[in-house]
């Protein structure tokens, strides 16, 4: 391979490592869907340019039917609007144990109640969310303090503001990992018979 090759690979490799994932998955980045669509043609530059790349990684297996059986990845990408969208409003908690109050988020993630917000109308009459406040003895985390059931009309009129997508990663960890921990969500990890 040529000196200039070498060069050209040497720059999309350097420009793949300058694009950041926004989260992870699994192990795996997690990127918004521009940047994902900018590393598959830096990908594609590669190719172009005579480089090599695992292609197994990329190609889904397929079984005997032709039903596609599984599609490896080294990376994911979402639309970060979507999956981050929120309402929130600033609220309080009293702690059940020594009957202290303190200053609350509380968010609501229901993406059809999101949609509907702007019609006035969500067609339910209420909506889950989520009161995440500071752990206790820990002043930098935060945790699920409980879940609450909010009425179409305390949704429509008091969830008027959002929190900013890179805030928003964190809060979703804590409600996801709380919806795996207690919620109707558990994982199963392995069928048995």
């Amino acid at each position: 391979m040529t000196d200039y090759m070498n060069d050209v690979l040497e720059m999309i490799d350097t420009k793949r490592k300058e694009i950041k994932p926004a989260y992870e998955r699994g192990a795996k980045p997690v990127y918004g869907v521009r940047e994902y669509a900018e590393l598959t043609d830096l990908d594609a530059g590669i190719l172009k340019q005579g480089g090599v790349m695992n292609l197994a990684e990329k190609v889904p297996t397929f079984g005997v039917n032709g039903n596609m059986l599984r599609t490896p990845r080294t990376a994911y990408a979402a639309n970060l609007s979507i999956v981050f969208d929120n309402r929130v409003k600033v609220d309080t908690w009293t702690d059940p144990e020594n009957d202290k109050e303190q200053q609350v988020y509380v968010f609501v993630i229901d993406q059809e109640a999101l949609l509907k917000q702007k019609t006035g109308k969500l067609g339910k009459e209420t909506v889950t969310a989520y009161v995440v406040g500071k752990k206790k003895g820990n002043t930098k985390a935060i945790e699920v303090k409980e879940v609450r059931i909010i009425s179409e009309k305390e949704f429509l009129s008091e969830f008027t503001s959002s929190l900013d997508i890179d805030s928003m990663e964190e809060v979703m960890d804590v409600i996801n990992q709380y919806k795996l921990n207690y919620g109707s969500d558990k994982v199963i990890k392995e069928l048995q018979f």
